[in-house]
């Protein structure tokens, strides 16, 4: 299989609610699942050529088309590749020691909390924050990606009434690029083509005020080692599969026969909820929620997951819900 990654440089504000964000009260986030990419992507193609949509929903069937959730980059003085920080690593976070000044004791502090509230990771700090007695590296730079903010809508079905929407705004240089697995190169230009159709109407939540526009950041690069730099350890990380900790860098939806696998290893569920159009009665009607295991779950193996297939009330088609996972083996 051959990776590719595809980045995606955002022209308008984004709004990627779920339902765990809803919870925590953190509207703002700019985390894009690989389901909600599959399932924007498949509407798209279909609307586009519907042999074209067949040969894509098939191919990841049979695990010949994978992709990753959307992770954020930053380009500088060099492309910054960025992945969820693992699961497994999370609990493990050196205690405080006592014996310090109160000076240190409060820088300690700090970097304990930074470390529990770290999000992404840069691909070339991976060692380094598996291994922090072993590194001797230079602390890299933290970025910025960019803003949350609130903006005020009027609804004019009810009167005019005001109601606010979250978003999420990027900052120069930053964006969000997703890794696409593929077997088969031909399908390739077909699916440039859908994500470029797709960039123009807008991805995630609120696209009718003009949310979630977006371009792709140049040609589609194939990763290999003489890529140099972040992409070129990907590569490396994408290609390990013998290591003893697989990291998932989408959501995952496991079969059966899985469970035990997934159960040695370190996961987070994910509520994943969401709306289909109803022919009959021209509205979209809630579908059932599915909990999945989150991007950064760490496992022993690698677990493939599966492609949901359900029926929804009213819906003319099958409707399909992505649950299988790119993986990269981490340096332990």
């Amino acid at each position: 299989m051959k990776y590719y990654i595809l980045q995606f440089k955002f022209l308008t504000p984004v709004h990627f609610g779920t339902a765990e964000n809803k919870k925590s009260g953190n509207l703002q986030s700019f985390n894009c699942c690989a389901d909600t990419f599959f399932s924007a992507l498949v509407t798209e193609t279909a609307a586009l050529d519907g042999e074209l949509c067949s040969r894509f929903i098939e191919a990841v069937q049979k695990g010949g088309l994978l992709f990753s959730d959307f992770l954020p980059y930053y380009s500088g003085a060099e492309e910054e590749l960025y992945v969820p920080v693992p699961y497994n690593c999370k609990e493990k976070v050196n205690p405080l020691d006592l014996q310090l000044s109160f000076k240190e004791l409060c820088l300690q502090y700090e970097a304990l909390r930074d470390h529990e509230n770290m999000a992404y990771i840069r691909v070339s700090g991976i060692y380094d924050y598996l291994h922090p007695y072993e590194s001797t590296a230079k602390e890299q730079e933290k970025h910025d990606f960019g803003w949350s903010g609130v903006q005020r809508r009027l609804d004019f079905r009810n009167g005019g009434r005001a109601y606010y929407v979250s978003n999420y705004t990027f900052a120069e240089g930053a964006g969000l690029y997703c890794i696409v697995g593929l077997d088969d190169e031909a399908l390739l230009k077909g699916l440039v083509k859908a994500v470029e159709l797709l960039g123009l109407g807008g991805i995630g939540g609120r696209r009718s005020s003009g949310f979630g526009k977006f371009v792709l950041k140049g040609a589609p690069q194939l990763l290999s080692e003489d890529c140099g730099g972040d992409a070129g350890m990907l590569k490396v990380l994408l290609e390990n599969k013998t290591s003893s900790l697989q990291m998932s860098l989408s959501v995952l939806c496991p079969v059966q026969e899985q469970i035990a696998t997934v159960k040695k290893g370190a996961f987070s569920l994910l509520k994943r909820s969401g709306f289909v159009y109803n022919q009959n009665s021209q509205n979209f009607e809630k579908r059932s929620s599915v909990y999945m295991l989150k991007a950064g779950s760490c496992f022993p193996e690698r677990v493939e997951g599966r492609l949901l297939e359900f029926t929804a009330l009213g819906a003319q088609h099958a409707v399909y819900r992505y649950g299988k996972a790119v993986y990269m083996g981490l340096p332990v």
